[in-house]
């Protein structure tokens, strides 16, 4: 009789073990949370690329001045989903035409959407302030060194190269736009100077 009665309890053994956790619930919301903070990854992006942009005021005699150059930028932020990145931007160009140099630097609040989670196509958008210095050249008043800021969007799509991988890689195309209200010079007012800044580049993203 012990003999059997041992044996009972043997094979009754793996299954009483097999019936816990699977009766018991604690372990399955933990392992629901562990993934979700799992998926909400910082990141980093670093990249360049080409200028063009278009300055234009509305008492301007001409139909806006056009610049071309270089322009860089640093992105931050956090992954919420796999579809959707959020962060801030610091976005610095470099225009010139006929050796007349300006510089705007972006601080924007951004965001970038993947309509779909297994492609790698993205649309971005950001807003914030725009900070611009350079040498401003008016007609019958010279070149003046003007400093000024005012309010900063851009929008843009691009396409993810190694979405899932530690490092990737972002092709891009984007408008980004200063508008600067009034700037005033030395003996000259330029009224709502806008300037429309179209970029190509290429960012690159460690998360």
């Amino acid at each position: 009789m012990s003999i059997i009665a041992v044996a009972a309890l043997v094979a009754a053994g793996p299954a009483g073990a097999q019936d816990g956790p699977a009766g018991a619930t604690g372990p399955k919301p933990a392992a629901t949370a562990a993934s979700s903070t799992a998926a909400r990854k910082v990141f980093l992006g670093v990249g360049g690329s080409y200028i063009a942009s278009r300055t234009d005021c509305t008492n301007c005699d001409e139909e806006g001045v056009y610049w071309d150059g270089w322009a860089v930028h640093v992105d931050g932020g956090l992954t919420v989903n796999d579809r959707l990145d959020v962060g801030a931007e610091i976005f610095s160009t470099h225009t010139t035409t006929a050796g007349v140099g300006m510089r705007s630097n972006y601080a924007l609040a951004v965001a970038q959407y993947r309509p779909w989670a297994s492609r790698g196509f993205f649309l971005k958008g950001g807003i914030g302030m725009v900070f611009f210095r350079g040498d401003t050249y008016v007609e019958g008043h010279g070149t003046a060194d003007v400093k000024t800021r005012g309010m900063g969007v851009h929008y843009g799509v691009g396409w993810l190269i190694r979405r899932e991988r530690r490092v990737a890689f972002a092709p891009f195309a984007g408008h980004y736009v200063a508008t600067l209200g009034d700037v005033q010079g030395s003996d000259w007012l330029a009224e709502n100077v806008v300037s429309n800044n179209w970029v190509a580049g290429l960012t690159v993203i460690i998360r």
